[in-house]
């Protein structure tokens, strides 16, 4: 056994414990704003969001006259979490911590708000170890204790502050921008006006690419089967029809993709017609008798688009459409999703000129969200 090695490393182990079990360096109550950002997919949330680390200290000084050992955090308001809401005045009382702040954020594109809520707790530095082996005593108190707590000899000299947004929290957020500020007052003194304010300005992004969806509303769970909603005219002896579907695209990005791409694909199992989509009659028969000819029209942002068998049509101006807040199939929340609805319209053909019978056709319909949105 080497002595002198071990002699040194017990030296290291025990200056090492030293270095941990120090109070922080003097410093006063400095009022702040920071930005705080995060992007994540519903997927896979996050796990909780520190928006100020454990034990960031808010004041210390030797100083025990200067009463940083009750520095303690209220809210502008108890009621309005646009800035953070929470309790607006201190308490003596050793109040047990954690606490919430309650959050208001805005989702940019559609104005939806959320309410979040925030945790925190204070801890108080002492001015000697009697009971701490770290000089922080092991109580957590609510963000507005203000209480004197001595232990033993012991007197307190500054605070901490963890605040933090459980993933619990975080989960509420549906896909989209949201934006948020909270506004907190730093006080010493319950009965003396705030000494700094602390801001925070959250900045999420939120996205749900697995559950992009093509919305029908009047088909919910259920597979879709369309009408063509066709019309005997009994004096020209003719059909025609038209039939509106309505649909709704959600992209799982808050709708703020650079442009949806749309691909309608006719999947009956035969040549369609001239106009591109065709039903057919359900002897089997293929010629002319036997198949009835549709056309197909997507109305978006106030624009009639034609639908072409086959080819992807560029949905563009995503980000200042109106949006419609809906309920999807399988969720448990609400989200804002595109109105896209489709016309299938059936041209004026002699009636004389089709077999009368059932016609059946189907149709694929895809949407694609581009790779470079957020």
């Amino acid at each position: 056994m080497n002595w002198r090695l071990l002699l040194v490393l017990i030296l290291l182990c025990l200056s090492t414990a030293e270095a941990l079990a120090q109070q922080p360096p003097e410093s006063d109550p400095v009022g702040a704003s920071q930005l705080v950002s995060l992007t994540w997919d519903r997927s896979a949330p996050p796990a909780d969001l520190y928006l100020m680390p454990a034990r960031t200290v808010l004041g210390f000084s030797r100083d025990v006259t200067r009463r940083y050992g009750q520095i303690h955090l209220t809210c502008l308001s108890s009621t309005d979490p646009a800035d953070g809401s929470c309790e607006v005045n201190g308490s003596d009382l050793p109040l047990a911590g954690p606490s919430n702040v309650s959050i208001q954020l805005t989702e940019q594109r559609s104005g939806l708000r959320s309410e979040i809520r925030a945790a925190g707790y204070l801890e108080r530095v002492m001015s000697g170890r009697f009971c701490s082996g770290d000089f922080w005593l092991a109580a957590k108190r609510a963000l507005n204790s203000a209480s004197w707590e001595t232990c033993g000899t012991d007197q307190p000299l500054g605070t901490g502050v963890t605040l933090w947004l459980p993933t619990t929290e975080l989960g509420k957020l549906v896909a989209g921008h949201w934006k948020g500020k909270v506004q907190i007052a730093l006080r010493v003194d319950i009965n003396q006006p705030a000494a700094v304010s602390l801001t925070l300005e959250l900045d999420f992004v939120v996205t749900d690419h697995n559950a992009a969806a093509i919305y029908l509303p009047e088909f919910g769970h259920a597979t879709p089967t369309v009408g063509l909603n066709l019309r005997y005219d009994p004096f020209a002896h003719t059909l025609s029809g038209s039939k509106l579907v309505d649909v709704c695209l959600y992209d799982g990005l808050g709708s703020q993709s650079q442009y949806l791409g749309l691909t309608v694909r006719d999947t009956s199992g035969h040549a369609p017609g001239p106009t591109g989509f065709s039903v057919w009659h359900d002897d089997g028969g293929t010629d002319a008798r036997r198949r009835l000819d549709y056309t197909l029209t997507l109305d978006h942002a106030g624009t009639h688009v034609p639908l072409v068998n086959g080819l992807e049509h560029q949905l563009r101006n995503i980000d200042s459409v109106p949006l419609r807040l809906v309920m999807l199939p399988g969720m448990t929340y609400p989200v804002y999703c595109v109105p896209t609805p489709i016309t299938f319209v059936t041209p004026v053909v002699p009636s004389t000129s089709k077999d009368a019978g059932h016609y059946g056709g189907s149709l694929h319909v895809e949407l694609r969200i581009p790779t470079t949105s957020p």
